[in-house]
């Protein structure tokens, strides 16, 4: 649970086997490459992200909502 927190980076290929949740964390600006969360992926409201990054994996729910995110990497996989 990283939501409403100054949080300005993960490590490159981090695995969360549950859920990461990074509702309105302001301060992040981009997900780390190969970055996999076993279950759901909340980004809702993470304005300063704009992209996702290529080869990520989310096993459960990926919410986008109030995001400026406008397109998928081609190789995203959501859901089981």
């Amino acid at each position: 649970e990283l939501s409403y927190t100054n949080i300005t980076s993960l490590p490159p290929g981090l695995k969360v086997n549950g859920n990461l949740f990074l509702v309105g964390a302001e301060t992040i600006t981009s997900l780390p490459s190969g970055l996999y969360v076993g279950n759901n992926l909340d980004l809702c409201g993470a304005k300063m992200i704009t992209s996702l990054p290529s080869g990520l994996h989310v096993g459960g729910d990926l919410e986008l909502a109030d995001t400026k995110i406008t397109s998928l990497p081609s190789n995203l996989k959501v859901g089981g």
